[in-house]
């Protein structure tokens, strides 16, 4: 019975190493990814700072596109505008001239 209580006690005993082994190994890959989880949290929180400059740069970007826009219409209408009064007042110009021709012509026709 000595001996079985032996061999009891050793088979005990090289469950007990293996199961401390395997704690080791498991608490070792545990810290191996928390590292990486740490890792990750760390690039997030710069990939997030990133975006968030990114997503500044962009609305400032539209912004001024949309200030030149305006600035653009603005200045398009006021050139429709001003070309369509210049097509008017060489159109009264013509018919100024037309009237003036003719008086003269009524003048020297009087004489």
């Amino acid at each position: 019975m000595t001996v079985d209580v032996q061999t009891q006690l050793s088979i005990a005993m090289d469950k007990e190493r293996s199961a401390t082994e395997g704690e080791m190994t498991m608490k070792s890959k545990l810290g191996i990814l928390e590292n990486q989880l740490s890792s990750i949290r760390q690039e997030k929180s710069q990939l997030l700072a990133t975006l968030e400059l990114e997503q500044a740069k962009l609305e400032t970007l539209e912004e001024g596109q949309h200030r030149y826009l305006m600035v653009f219409f603005s200045e398009l209408f006021i050139y429709i505008h001003f070309t369509r009064d210049s097509a008017k007042l060489e159109t009264l110009r013509a018919s100024f001239q037309q009237t003036i021709d003719n008086l003269r012509k009524e003048k020297v026709s009087f004489k």
